[in-house]
């Protein structure tokens, strides 16, 4: 349980470093709790992931007292939630191949894991950055496209995230 925690936490952690890096949105110590709040309420319940995605996006809103569009606050989200978990996945799968402690089973792989993750969002925001300031402009047909890819990134992952998910967990 305790790894398990510990993996959450770490988790989060990069979650909200890479929106905030990609959203260029600075939270506040009273935000960040509100994040973790949301993560301790949500970790019991089935459709937990929904309900964090729908929080993430109001507490991202309310950080940035509604600037831009809820469009804008949903791509974001959605990247740095659905990236993250993609990482996790390969590297948890891939990880076991390798060494048997490069896993999430224990304390120094998921620290190995997650730091790897964070390493490779940073590199990816720092080579898409001038992509994400696309999203910063007024109305664009380039800002229209990421919009309709945020809604499909949403979509694949409502539909498809949870039975992964369970599978992946059995």
């Amino acid at each position: 349980m305790g790894i398990y925690i510990f993996g959450m936490l770490t988790t989060l952690m990069i979650e909200v470093i890479t929106l905030s890096y990609s959203s260029k949105v600075k939270f506040d110590f009273l935000h960040i709790v509100a994040f973790i709040l949301l993560m301790i309420v949500c970790i019991p319940i089935k459709i937990s992931n929904l309900i964090i995605i729908i929080g993430r996006v109001l507490i991202t809103y309310h950080q940035d007292n509604g600037r831009d569009s809820w469009l804008r606050y949903i791509i974001f989200v959605m990247y740095s939630f659905i990236m993250t978990w993609i990482l996790q996945v390969v590297l948890n799968f891939c990880g076991n191949k390798i060494y048997d402690w490069f896993s999430y089973n224990n304390y120094l792989g998921t620290l190995a894991c997650q730091s790897i993750i964070f390493l490779i969002q940073v590199g990816i925001i720092y080579w898409f950055k001038d992509s994400l300031e696309i999203l910063s402009m007024s109305d664009s047909s380039k800002k229209r496209k990421m919009e309709l890819v945020a809604i499909v990134f949403l979509a694949i992952y409502l539909i498809y995230g949870s039975t992964f998910n369970d599978n992946y967990n059995s």
